[in-house]
């Protein structure tokens, strides 16, 4: 059954964070499609400063649809799979983090599988606000123009779309399981807090 969904930054997660209280405490929190969602959670939850992670679907801004009820529907409704990234502002930035995004992913990757139909692990910053897209789409310049990759970069910068939280059993998998079965590569965890 999936979990709740709405927009971003409307109730500041308290539903999907346990009802804590998040009005009282200052959180900065990003969107990132970087790849296979289990990976780019492992990688963030290594970060300092980083809070909380939770992984799930995002539609484009675009995308009023509602949860994806397997991963061919969600490439059909045009999702990504994301991790969303609770942080302190106080120890950790917004370019901090996009800094990890690049590193934790190939965002020369393909945006379409080879059916033609947009890849559910595509390379997408999914922005709240102004601040967000104008630090986001810089960072991209930047990365495009370093020439870091051989292929064309594909990451698209988008406005935050409606989040649909993955299952509980998909939650922090390869913490779980210990396994590393997906195409990214975490930092090692001796950078964790």
């Amino acid at each position: 059954m999936p979990g709740p969904h709405f927009r971003i930054g409307t109730f500041r997660f308290w539903m999907l964070m346990g009802g804590r209280n998040f009005m009282t405490q200052k959180i900065l929190q990003a969107v990132f499609g970087a790849g296979c969602y289990w990976g780019s959670e492992a990688a963030y939850r290594c970060v300092p400063g980083v809070t909380n992670t939770c992984i799930g679907y995002m539609g484009d801004s675009r995308s009023g649809q509602g949860a994806p009820q397997s991963d061919a529907e969600a490439k059909t409704l045009r999702h990504v799979e994301v991790v969303v990234v609770d942080c302190d502002p106080d120890r950790i930035t917004y370019g901090d983090l996009l800094d990890v995004f690049w590193e934790c992913h190939d965002p020369a990757g393909p945006a379409y599988n080879e059916d033609g139909v947009l890849d559910l692990e595509r390379s997408v910053i999914f922005v709240a606000d102004d601040e967000q897209r104008v630090a986001a789409e810089s960072a991209l310049a930047s990365v495009i123009a370093s020439g870091r990759f051989d292929d064309p970069v594909n990451t698209v910068v988008d406005g935050v779309g409606h989040f649909h939280r993955a299952r509980e059993d998909q939650q922090r998998y390869l913490e779980k399981n210990d396994e590393a079965i997906c195409s990214l590569k975490p930092r090692p965890a001796d950078a964790a807090e």
